[in-house]
């Protein structure tokens, strides 16, 4: 529950088992005017016959569930990542980054352009790691 969470440095929530709630927006601080990046993932697969919408108050139907503002400011990257859920946006959804869901569910005003620079997070870009070797010891 990230409900009114402001933010104002390069941060990552990961969620591995259940969904991200935002229902009462986010904010990111532009305070000291550095580029940041914002990294919400969310691994949750909501249960069979779930049904994740715009109307609020089922959070826990989404992966990723924003609803009021979601607005991070200034120079701030930001990216949305739930493979196995949906991602739902209602009410001024305004930022820079990019957004990848198993479904999107938006409602009012989403405005969103896509910022090169979630491409060095580990795993969504080129950036990705990888075994190159094992030693056994």
């Amino acid at each position: 529950d990230i409900n009114g969470a402001t933010i104002a440095g390069d941060t990552t929530i990961i969620a591995e088992s259940a969904s991200i709630d935002a229902f009462g927006g986010v904010g990111v601080s532009d305070a000291n005017n550095n580029d940041k990046i914002l990294v919400l993932v969310s691994y949750y697969q909501p249960p069979a016959g779930s049904v994740c919408t715009t109307t609020g108050g089922n959070p826990l139907d989404c992966a990723i569930g924003i609803k009021n503002n979601f607005t991070p400011e200034g120079n701030t990257a930001t990216l949305l990542y739930a493979p196995n859920g949906p991602a739902s946006f209602k009410n001024n959804a305004d930022f820079d980054g990019a957004v990848y869901a198993n479904d999107i569910v938006l409602k009012n005003n989403m405005n969103l352009v896509y910022d090169d620079r979630v491409e060095q997070i580990v795993g969504f870009g080129p950036v990705t790691l990888e075994t190159e070797s094992w030693v056994e010891m």
